[in-house]
């Protein structure tokens, strides 16, 4: 036994919260200042990467949280009494618990970030065809041709 106070799966539980928590603030903290600047950037109409980068942050904040809830729900379980205090159950926990990590992280980066970043983009060009036809740079066509066409027909 290592201790009274020692449960394998507050172990497994602690592994998922810090998966979790690193994929909450992943956004935040691994951004580099290229990608920084270009997402600051002014933009004619709307700035893609902002957008996409936003879509990204989603699906990771909802996998990190999915991850921290299970860790929160096995320390709860602990907390109300199942233990297993060996150092080999510990051991089995924690690596049960990363790989659940992984598992998570690749629907992540294979899946789920893809599926928002084509969500958004789906939204981002349905609002382009409702509000001004072909596309962005059709808003400022528009009124100018309107013009130059009263214009001729006043000659």
């Amino acid at each position: 036994m290592v201790g009274t106070n020692v449960s394998a799966v507050a172990a497994g539980g602690l592994t998922l919260d810090i998966a979790g928590a690193l994929l909450l603030a992943s956004g935040l903290m691994f951004k580099p200042p290229r990608k920084a600047i270009e997402e600051a950037s002014p933009m004619w109409d709307f700035n893609a990467a902002l957008e996409a980068n936003v879509a990204s942050q989603t699906a990771d904040a909802q996998v990190g949280a999915v991850l921290l809830v299970a860790g929160f729900v096995a320390q709860l379980v602990s907390a109300l009494g199942v233990h297993a205090a060996t150092w080999s159950d510990v051991t089995v926990a924690a690596g049960s618990a990363a790989v659940v990590d992984l598992v998570a992280v690749a629907f992540l980066l294979l899946l789920w970030r893809r599926w928002h970043i084509r969500r958004l983009l789906a939204a981002r060009l349905a609002a382009l065809a409702d509000n001004r036809g072909v596309g962005a740079c059709t808003r400022g066509i528009r009124p100018l041709a309107r013009a130059a066409s009263a214009s001729r027909n006043r000659r």
